[in-house]
């Protein structure tokens, strides 16, 4: 990997920023884009065409939210994760299921493991059926500490403790639900989480116990998304640039940028565009590649998320609102 993005820098790097029109397209490294419902619904009875549109933008893998506890309840919805599902891998783009996307999951282990098993019925076919190209080909968390309400205003002691519920009330249960069901074909569907990117800088700093990229790796993720949001170069490297020095696990450090138009302009890509991400994206991850004691970095960088990328590099307006 390290050695095909330098290759490439070869043609994108100093003069990157005189190859606009193209850097939209730019292959290394891929996208792994955010979806979530309303652009789900949207394209409802056109994922074909999403997914052309996705790989004409470079998209290579995505994050679909998906509502575990409505799988098995409801069949149209079914046949909707289904149908999106085979419209990706159609276009050899590759799909997780988001399925924990809040707070409340860092106190409740028991619901953690039901939702588990809610998507792992859905991919042994336990709501109607399975065929070739419905399955999820990983699985994805975004259960955030600084989220839950006891965050703000708590000591770091405080919140080391609910760094820890990450990782022993999420992530390990969710390692162990995994095994407890596939077995040894556990490793045919990986998960990944999402995590904060100064966690690993505070425990190196003495703020809290726990939260490096190898701690969560050891509760059982295969890969963890840093959420490195900014517009600059230099702070998206800075951002990362610990866990991959300190991380020795191949292909388990993914950075994240963000495009959505939240009015935080130094975090997200909104105003500076699709050429300037594109261009920003493959420089960090060359420069994080030199600093990499092993090839930790995942091939994509994931962007958060898809509809306002797609307004970025597509013309007209978003699909959402």
């Amino acid at each position: 990997m390290i050695r095909s993005l330098l290759a490439l820098a070869l043609v994108c790097g100093p003069a990157a920023a005189q190859v606009q029109p193209d850097a939209q397209k730019l292959r290394v490294p891929g996208r792994n884009a955010y979806v979530y419902m309303c652009v789900f619904n949207a394209f409802a009875g056109q994922y074909d065409q999403l997914a052309g549109e996705m790989r004409d933008l470079g998209v290579v893998r995505v994050r679909l939210s998906t509502s575990a506890k409505t799988l098995p309840i409801d069949p149209a919805y079914v046949q909707q994760v289904k149908a999106f599902n085979r419209a990706m891998h159609a276009r050899g783009i590759a799909v997780a299921g988001l399925y924990l996307q809040d707070a409340l999951f860092l106190h409740d282990p028991a619901k953690v493991a039901e939702r588990t098993d809610q998507m792992l019925d859905y991919n042994e076919g336990l709501f109607g059926g399975i065929a070739a190209g419905e399955r999820f080909d990983a699985l994805d968390v975004d259960v955030e500490p600084p989220q839950d309400p006891a965050w703000s205003g708590a000591t770091w002691a405080e919140k080391d403790v609910l760094v820890q519920d990450l990782l022993t009330n999420v992530v390990a249960v969710i390692r162990t639900t995994i095994d407890l069901r596939l077995g040894a074909a556990a490793d045919e569907l990986p998960f990944s989480v999402g995590a904060q990117h100064y966690f690993h800088d505070r425990v190196l700093s003495g703020d809290l116990t726990v939260g490096k990229t190898e701690d969560f790796l050891l509760a059982g993720a295969n890969v963890v998304s840093l959420f490195t949001y900014d517009d600059d170069l230099n702070d998206v490297v800075s951002r990362a640039s610990a866990e991959v020095i300190d991380t020795t696990t191949p292909n388990s450090i993914e950075i994240v940028l963000k495009t959505v138009n939240d009015g935080l302009d130094d975090q997200t890509f909104f105003e500076e565009g699709c050429a300037p991400m594109a261009v920003t994206s493959l420089q960090a991850m060359l420069q994080l590649a030199q600093l990499s004691p092993a090839p930790n970095l995942v091939p994509e960088v994931g962007i958060f998320e898809y509809d306002s990328f797609r307004e970025i590099c597509l013309p007209g307006p978003a699909v959402c609102p």
